[in-house]
């Protein structure tokens, strides 16, 4: 039976902690930051279109209209991926890039969704 299980010279096979454990949170807050401020800036460019762009007279909601207004949400899809892109570049800001990114296909599921709504009225 060969001794190298029990020789104290044969290196261990175990994996070694990373000296990166307290960064681990850090990373995540980044994470969650990046995507809520994502999904935020979302929000509030649907509620600016809403409130200021969409309504007509006599409460008659218009969403898939061509008004200028409606640029804004390409437009603020493109900055996001953009800025998240960017902050790929820098490692100290990498997660909250993640972040970022992983906002965008929720504001096109949101996007949908509202037209759809609209489509029912």
């Amino acid at each position: 039976m060969p001794d190298w299980p029990t020789n104290p010279n044969f290196p261990s096979r175990q994996p070694q902690p990373s000296g990166n454990s307290t960064d681990d949170g850090q990373t995540t807050r980044k994470f969650v930051a990046g995507l809520l401020v994502g999904i935020a800036g979302t929000g509030i460019a649907f509620i600016l279109i809403r409130i200021f762009l969409i309504q007509r007279g006599a409460g008659e909601w218009i969403f898939a209209t061509y008004h200028p207004g409606i640029m804004l949400l390409p437009v603020l899809g493109l900055v996001k991926i953009a800025v998240g892109v960017g902050l790929l570049f820098h490692h100290r800001w990498k997660a909250l890039g993640k972040g970022l990114l992983a906002s965008v296909p929720i504001g096109l599921i949101v996007f949908f969704g509202m037209c759809a709504v609209d489509q029912t009225h």
